[in-house]
């Protein structure tokens, strides 16, 4: 199964450089539809985006 996260910029390069390699999210209801196996695609929120 595939799951759409998105990750500002900084967190997005450090994964995609290799620099980081764990990702910790909240246990909430979206995430623990999240199995093992299951591929998660990271999209870029711009800096300016930020949620309050």
């Amino acid at each position: 199964m595939l799951h759409k996260m998105s990750l500002y910029i900084a967190p997005f390069q450090s994964i995609k450089s290799g620099r980081k390699t764990v990702e910790v999210r909240l246990n909430d209801e979206k995430r623990r539809k999240v199995n093992i196996g299951d591929t998660i695609e990271f999209t870029k929120i711009p800096e300016g985006k930020r949620k309050t």
